[in-house]
């Protein structure tokens, strides 16, 4: 029951319905500590930091992903340290800690390689990249973000495809002047999202109306 209701409130997370999302996480939550299943737990206290996370609420995220790092140190499981990691070097990176993230976010990496767990790992490049696209190494970036697609492009998670499309398309199309490529990066990250009713797909519409938007002064000036 613990793993449904996770999933069901993963669902209802990416739909835009981040409070019922919250509410089944902290019922999962309370589950796997009745039942005493440590693992579970582990990623239910990540679920729960995301949403804070997103809400704004750091140093909750911050407790909430450490709790589940040492949960996960304990009981041996690597992905979820890697998951960890990667959470956490997200949130470095939302703060302009760069060193550190990409230090956690190569930890991550590492461990998800060593395991054969492809989705973490293109997961994890596709934060890579962005990191260094926020600090103008937009040539790695896009480096880091065809290898995420080279990936994704093997695996059934349409979502993860539709986000590596969407961060990937507006570097080119913001930071590599390849607005064409980007544009195009866009629209099918814009298509998944919409087949998959993810709110993410008003997210992405936004970008491209604002590429759109500023291409089209650029070509009336000139």
């Amino acid at each position: 029951k613990s793993s449904c209701l996770r999933s069901i409130g993963w669902i209802k997370q990416d739909q835009g319905e981040v409070d019922e999302a919250l509410s089944l996480y902290q019922e999962s939550l309370e589950i796997t500590e009745q039942i005493g299943d440590r693992s579970s737990k582990s990623y239910c206290l990540q679920a729960i930091g995301r949403i804070k996370q997103d809400q704004g609420e750091v140093d909750e995220a911050l407790s909430l992903y450490q709790e589940s790092f040492e949960i996960s140190e304990q009981i041996g499981d690597r992905p979820g340290k890697a998951y960890t990691f990667n959470r956490i070097g997200t949130l470095y990176s939302e703060q302009h800690r760069v060193s550190e993230a990409i230090a956690l976010l190569n930890q991550s990496l590492e461990i998800f390689e060593h395991v054969g767990y492809p989705k973490g790992k293109a997961q994890t490049l596709c934060q890579r990249a962005r990191v260094y696209a926020q600090v103008g190494e937009v040539t790695e970036a896009i480096q880091l973000f065809e290898q995420a697609l080279d990936i994704q492009e093997c695996l059934s998670y349409l979502s993860d495809k539709a986000e590596t499309l969407w961060h990937f398309g507006e570097v080119l199309a913001k930071q590599a002047g390849d607005v064409s490529t980007g544009l195009k990066h866009l629209h099918t990250s814009l298509t998944i999202f919409q087949q998959l009713k993810f709110a993410n797909a008003k997210k992405v519409m936004a970008v491209i109306e604002a590429i759109q938007q500023q291409h089209s002064l650029i070509e009336h000036s000139t």
